[in-house]
């Protein structure tokens, strides 16, 4: 019984891992877009 409680609080935390990570990729994805949208925005 604890062993698959255990278990389950485990899976959640590589579940949020996982998440966190995403996140952190998504972020600086839009940042950069960011960044070329305002050298593109010079331009014209």
């Amino acid at each position: 019984m604890t062993r698959s409680i255990y278990q389950s609080i485990k899976q959640q935390g590589n579940q949020m891992k996982e998440n966190s990570i995403d996140v952190d990729r998504n972020q600086t994805i839009s940042v950069h877009l960011k960044n070329e949208y305002k050298k593109v925005k010079k331009y014209y």
